[in-house]
């Protein structure tokens, strides 16, 4: 998966942004677990998901934000996400590297579902709808008309009970 996007999907939840706030505010120095326990209580789970999109280390009992890998982040995004298949039909729906519409026609639609479910879902993963929902946002502000289509067009399959969501072959 995309680093930024993990970054990004990170971010997504107000709580977890919170933790990230108050690790950030402390810059080089960072902050105890402790202490960060008792002004946010909870944090300690929402780090997790911190920890896996490497924003957030631990050094020495202290929780610092990794600057340096937030730097690379960026560094190495495509600067242009505006065709990122490379083809220029697809590129004028998007604008700033974010999706601005979906494609009324269905086979330009489809296309542009395909990219999207190659560069965000692994292939043999599991994601929760909320993980789904996070990376759909990532790309457009109407997530869940994204994952509707994809599940539609056959490119995300859904466990009955919504749960579940894989990417097909």
């Amino acid at each position: 998966m995309n680093p930024a996007v993990s970054m990004i999907g990170a971010l997504a939840e107000e709580e977890r942004l919170r933790v990230f706030g108050l690790i950030a505010a402390r810059g080089d120095e960072g902050i105890g677990a402790d202490e960060l326990e008792r002004a946010r209580p909870g944090a300690a789970r929402l780090l997790k998901q911190l920890v896996q999109s490497r924003m957030v280390v631990s050094e020495e009992g202290r929780w610092r934000v990794d600057r340096d890998r937030l730097r690379a982040t960026v560094k190495n995004a495509r600067p242009d996400r505006s065709a990122p298949t490379g083809t220029e039909e697809l590129a004028n729906f998007y604008e700033s590297g974010r999706l601005r519409q979906i494609p009324v026609k269905r086979d330009m639609r489809v296309r542009l579902l395909e990219d999207l479910a190659k560069r965000l879902f692994a292939q043999d993963a599991e994601y929760a709808e909320k993980q789904v929902t996070e990376r759909l946002l990532s790309e457009f502000d109407d997530p869940a008309t994204l994952r509707r289509y994809l599940v539609d067009e056959g490119l995300l399959d859904r466990e009955p009970d919504g749960s579940v969501y894989r990417r097909r072959s």
